[in-house]
């Protein structure tokens, strides 16, 4: 059984049903771990930390280089957090920027 300081209320319904499904079948979770929200930049820099080579790549829909591939920023995050997993450390999950645009900017346009 799941504390009662579990956090559900940002697990997306996919999740929350793959968790329930685990546990029904005789699974148990014994920590989930926070995760830890980055930008991209960040995450360049800790793969640069695991050797591995990423880069942004200007034009391209998977806008980034990597040890030589292209790849999307989701494919990034899934690279890091392998790494994470198995130095035991929480993952990343991505830092949303969201820009207001001001009512002039939006009228002009």
């Amino acid at each position: 059984m799941l504390s009662a300081n579990t956090r559900w209320e940002n697990m997306s319904p996919v999740n929350e049903r793959a968790v329930a499904e685990f546990l029904k079948s005789g699974g148990r979770i014994s920590q989930l771990k926070e995760s830890i929200q980055v930008n991209e930049a960040e995450v360049i820099d800790y793969l640069a930390g695991c050797g591995i080579t990423a880069k942004y790549s200007v034009g391209d829909s998977r806008a980034y280089l990597c040890q030589g591939k292209r790849v999307s920023v989701s494919k990034l995050f899934d690279i890091a957090n392998e790494h994470r997993r198995s130095q035991q450390l929480a993952p990343f999950s991505p830092r949303v920027a969201i820009r207001y645009a001001s009512a002039r900017s939006v009228l002009s346009s």
